[in-house]
């Protein structure tokens, strides 16, 4: 809209937004609200969504088969990921898809003494993916790539490096979306302002996620010497993540200009740098060593992998990015 004149801008804006917030949005979050409502009965996406032909046909007996695991993010559960599921199975039919409900129905806060922490969110989620893998049949996978947003991409860290072991998940490869792995610089300042002290900032999960977070230091000492590959995205509009905080040095990135914390999870342009991503990991990568392989020598450190290229465009129109996304 920049060659617009302002008149028409508003002329144009006006409706759209009444038509967006009034129509649109309440679809939308009638959908997510259903989708919460077969949560609390109990229900589950994969219980519906039964493995393609491909992804059979892949899981050649002696090799097993790759999964990718979704973890939603705080206050959330995993309808988060039925636009990306849709993309994901589109492109990838012979892969194994998990999502994971650690949390109960939609934008609830119930935080537990099992979830008040990155740890205990990470042991449900573990605990949760080995289960359905093996009521799945899919108990020994030869790969595992794990997908989170937010604090589910922090989670997904988390098991990577501390958990993948102890419960048989061979993890090679991490993709977070908008994940505070330094911290929330937003929430830091928020804690410090006297007239926001009657919100529950300092409770729960909420007190691993400020700047000086041991948990998370911890985990940045984790990836620094970590042979798991990282795949980290933002928004460049997000105010609770900001890049500093989300992108991992050394490890393949991406900023999704005009876009922010949660509509991420429905941009095109993010998604289309994840799948080239995916593609290109499954179609280069090695296959990975058992879980129970001997680790590195302490004190050295894995080699760290180099950015990844992305493969060249492929023949046929290339979709234009619009300002307006």
């Amino acid at each position: 809209l920049a060659g617009v004149p302002p008149w028409l801008q508003i002329a144009v804006g006006i409706p759209f937004t009444a038509f967006t917030e009034l129509c649109i949005i309440p679809c939308a979050l009638t959908l997510l609200y259903s989708f919460a409502r077969l949560k609390d009965a109990g229900a589950c996406f994969d219980s519906h969504l039964p493995e393609s032909a491909a992804a059979r046909a892949a899981s050649v007996p002696g090799e097993g088969p790759t999964v990718v695991v979704l973890v939603h993010g705080n206050k959330f559960n995993e309808c988060q990921w039925a636009y990306g599921r849709i993309l994901m199975h589109a492109r990838f039919p012979h892969l194994h898809f998990v999502t994971v409900n650690y949390f109960s129905g939609f934008m609830r806060r119930n935080h537990t003494a099992e979830t008040a922490t990155i740890e205990g969110c990470s042991r449900i989620v573990a605990g949760q993916v080995r289960d359905q893998l093996a009521a799945r049949g899919l108990a020994n996978p030869a790969r595992v790539i794990m997908q989170g947003h937010s604090l589910g991409g922090v989670v997904s860290t988390y098991i990577a490096e501390r958990l993948a072991k102890e419960f048989s998940l061979p993890v090679t490869d991490v993709i977070s979306w908008s994940a505070p792995l330094r911290g929330s610089a937003l929430l830091g300042w928020a804690k410090k302002q006297d007239f926001l002290r009657s919100l529950p900032l300092d409770q729960g999960i909420e007190r691993d996620f400020c700047p000086q977070s041991s948990k998370l230091a911890e985990l940045q000492r984790a990836i620094a010497t970590s042979d798991v590959t990282y795949f980290s995205l933002t928004g460049s509009c997000d105010p609770l993540v900001r890049p500093d905080s989300a992108l991992i040095p050394g490890h393949p990135s991406a900023v999704i200009h005009h876009v922010g914390h949660y509509n991420i999870k429905v941009s095109t342009r993010a998604w289309a740098h994840v799948l080239a991503h995916l593609e290109d990991r499954l179609a280069a990568a090695p296959a990975p060593s058992p879980v129970g392989e001997e680790a590195p020598v302490a004190g050295q450190a894995a080699a760290a992998p180099g950015p990844l290229e992305l493969p060249p465009p492929r023949p046929g129109p290339q979709p234009q990015q619009s300002p307006l996304l």
